[in-house]
């Protein structure tokens, strides 16, 4: 055992193992709390890796079917705004939305189609989509040159009338002369 001779008394030896262990107690009690934090810290960074590991994977995963459904989410709003344009169609009207309504169905039965069909069925579904926005295309044309056309018969009917008038006016006046 290491004694520390005759100079120190035992009093002053117990005071300073007394302050010994405060300081090293003290010490301790930082040591302790910066070791747990920093155990905190690195379980939350863990936890954090493993949240980005496992989205990375689910979306490796499923990038097929986030990919259909986005794709159906933008097919579902151009029939939207096919459906708005067909509205102000008169001629037109009741073909065009009864194809719209057959694609919507087709939209919401897609639900239950299974995976391995879901790309053919997404490209099917398209190409009806581009046929309906094709026919639109058409539709409206059609009524513009009506539309064009009926302008012209009623500015040449006009002129008729026009022209009509100016012989009477003309045969009156031959008439009173």
């Amino acid at each position: 055992m290491f004694s520390l001779g005759a100079s120190v008394a035992p009093a002053d030896v117990i005071a300073l193992r007394d302050r010994i262990r405060e300081v090293l107690f003290f010490f301790s009690d930082i040591g302790t709390d910066f070791v747990s934090k920093k155990i905190a810290y690195r379980q939350r960074m863990i936890i954090q890796a493993q949240k980005y590991a496992r989205g990375w994977l689910c979306r490796r995963k499923c990038k097929k079917v986030l990919d259909v459904l986005r794709q159906l989410r933008t097919l579902a709003a151009q029939l939207d705004s096919v459906k708005a344009q067909y509205e102000n169609l008169n001629g037109y009207k009741g073909t065009g939305m009864a194809n719209i309504a057959q694609l919507q169905r087709q939209l919401k039965n897609f639900d239950k189609i299974k995976y391995s069909d879901i790309e053919d069925s997404l490209a099917k579904l398209t190409a009806n989509v581009a046929d309906v926005q094709a026919e639109l295309r058409k539709h409206q044309e059609l009524e513009r040159q009506n539309e064009v056309e009926r302008q012209a018969s009623a500015k040449a009917k006009l002129e008729e009338e026009e022209e009509k008038k100016k012989l009477m006016a003309e045969a009156a006046q031959n008439g009173l002369s």
